[in-house]
């Protein structure tokens, strides 16, 4: 699924509670990604990068990731990311890495924070497209949209397991904390 700019300044406002002081470099300021993030400079943090486009990248992006120490990771989703995500929120747990992503289901499955598109609202539009197309309208004519609901979920357990302090200020925005 394709996310926009919104939802990529979204994930550095949220790492940051909208505060550059709100986190505080353990090592060096680094967090890693896999897409630009324009406002992260902004907010001081630097920006590496790796990609695992296939299962069989995932063990040398582990590997640069160890050998890198980023002080966190934003996870952007895709299917070879999403059928991987138990491997991937155990490798951020036991490497003791914060980790964020954008679809829920790696914070059901123990990650530390998701912001993305909440799920339900994109459902319920792509009912309202097929609706049009079968009363007749043509696909081609009908307008590309950008989610405009998201959502935020914390697990608590994560956070305390890691040894971290979630601002007050993230808490009260989230949507939904996993105790």
């Amino acid at each position: 699924m394709a996310h926009g700019g919104r939802q990529r300044g979204g994930w550095t406002d949220q790492c940051t509670g909208t505060d550059p002081g709100a986190v505080q470099s353990a090592r060096d300021g680094r967090v890693r990604h896999s897409y630009p993030y324009p406002s992260a400079p902004q907010v001081g943090l630097t920006l590496l990068s790796d990609e695992a486009g296939q299962p069989e990248d995932l063990p040398r992006a582990f590997d640069a990731i160890v050998e890198q120490k980023p002080d966190a990771l934003i996870i952007d989703t895709d299917a070879v990311i999403l059928s991987h995500r138990k491997s991937i929120v155990e490798f951020a747990g036991v490497h003791g890495v914060p980790a964020m992503f954008g679809l829920r289901e790696f914070v059901d499955e123990g990650g530390l924070i998701s912001y993305g598109p909440n799920p339900f609202d994109i459902w319920r539009r792509v009912a309202g497209y097929v609706d049009k197309i079968v009363k007749g309208a043509k696909p081609a004519d009908l307008p590309v949209q950008q989610p405009t609901k998201f959502e935020l979920v914390v697990n608590l357990n994560t956070v305390r397991a890691l040894g971290l302090t979630i601002p007050p200020s993230i808490l009260a925005r989230a949507d939904e904390v996993i105790e």
